[in-house]
């Protein structure tokens, strides 16, 4: 009994067939317009180009922007140009507060406070900062904190 070729040669073709169908059907479906709803409207056809442009600048004259975080910017009237207004507008939209601004750990207002007013080691500090100890005596220096001069 041997290995029948033909048998495996129609399964093939058919397989490849099914293939190029499938092909088929992605070319023509690539290609197909584009439904009228999807479409740009017209201003040619809808309306005056310009007076529409005129109409929205008008509008956006009597707007100012309201910043929501750095990436969204909103237009508001003059009396809504304001924090209470963003806040109740970030709620609605569902965008996150932005986040305060970067303070750093290592600025001269943080190491006076928490040296002198504090009264915390330099090796807690460090341990609290998540830097070295001698990082924290040259910044004590540097701000003048400590008889030791900066190098």
């Amino acid at each position: 009994m041997g290995f029948n070729f033909e048998k495996l040669n129609e399964l093939s073709n058919d397989r490849s067939k099914e293939v190029m169908r499938k092909a088929d059907r992605i070319i023509r479906d690539r290609h197909s317009r584009i439904p009228d709803k999807y479409k740009k409207i017209d201003t040619t056809v809808n309306g005056d180009v310009e007076s529409l442009a005129e109409q929205h600048k008008e509008m956006e004259r009597r707007l100012f922007p309201l910043r929501l975080n750095k990436t969204t910017v909103i237009y508001v009237t003059k009396d809504k140009q304001n924090e209470a207004y963003a806040a109740k507008a970030r709620k609605r939209m569902g965008i996150a507060e932005p986040k305060k601004p970067f303070v750093d750990p290592l600025s001269e207002e943080n190491i006076t406070k928490l040296y002198k007013e504090e009264k915390i080691p330099p090796r807690r500090m460090a341990e609290m900062l998540n830097v070295s100890v001698r990082t924290i005596y040259l910044r004590l220096a540097k701000y003048g904190l400590t008889k030791v001069k900066c190098r």
